[in-house]
């Protein structure tokens, strides 16, 4: 019998903001587990007439959820946000975004719905966070990026685009929503500092260690230019070509 042992991938996440790192940081998933799944029983009574069992099951008993809650790891919201909409005609809208805590680093922006024709209905419009922090993974792992359903105080609110993402060739960590624009609960929507926005999960099953590191605004904006975009569009496969050709395993010319 042959044993292997897993191979470790090495997660840096970086971030400038003092307060950000102290009480915002990215962490592993089983530490965002919500209060309800914790207080929750894994049976309940049940009556049912003609039958010997009289518990069933809850969801704290199911697989899919408490695995989910012990992979990867979760991005948190950093400072209090509101974002306010007012619909107009013909599907447009107005959109205002303030956040409790300003910095350069974090800002919220609107997707032209033309990047996008054809998904959703019309009146539903995509907007991103752009987040303080950068990641950093040198082997080149994919990230699935998700909602954190299980931790959302209302999940009607708002959407989390789910994707994957590679550490490798680019280093951004930002979030992605989709809302609807009739919608009255979405004229004005509160996201407090703390509550998780995506849950991050490494498509592997080898080990994967988080690290979190502190950096000067100097070192952040460094690291920052090394993968921020210099063109519209193709910028990450560019990138990627690049980085791959300098790889002898990737290099099509050995």
């Amino acid at each position: 019998m042959f044993f292997f042992r897993k191979k470790t991938h090495i997660v840096d996440c970086f971030v400038a903001n003092q307060m950000v790192y102290e009480h915002f940081p990215i962490a592993p998933a089983k530490e965002f587990i919500p209060t309800w799944f914790k207080k929750l029983e894994s049976t309940y009574k049940v009556n049912v007439p003609n039958t010997l069992r009289d518990r069933a099951a809850t969801v704290k008993r199911c697989p899919g959820i408490t695995n989910l809650f012990n992979k990867g790891f979760v991005l948190p919201l950093w400072t209090d946000m509101k974002l306010h909409f007012n619909a107009l005609d013909n599907n447009q809208f107005e959109f205002k975004y303030e956040a409790a805590v300003e910095d350069p680093y974090w800002r919220m922006e609107v997707h032209d719905s033309m990047q996008y024709t054809g998904l959703f209905r019309d009146n539903f419009f995509q907007s991103k966070i752009s987040s303080p922090w950068l990641i950093k993974e040198k082997s080149g792992l994919d990230f699935m990026f998700i909602e954190p359903t299980y931790t959302m105080t209302n999940p009607n609110i708002f959407t989390v685009i789910p994707g994957v993402l590679n550490f490798k060739y680019q280093n951004y960590a930002n979030i992605n929503i989709m809302t609807e624009i009739t919608n009255p609960m979405q004229k004005q929507i509160d996201i407090s500092a703390g509550e998780p926005l995506a849950h991050i999960i490494p498509l592997t099953e080898d080990n994967v260690e988080l690290r979190i590191h502190k950096v000067s605004k100097e070192e952040f904006e460094k690291l920052d230019e090394s993968t921020r975009p210099y063109k519209w569009y193709g910028t990450y496969f560019d990138r990627k070509k690049k980085i791959d050709n300098k790889c002898p395993v990737h290099r099509k010319d050995l």
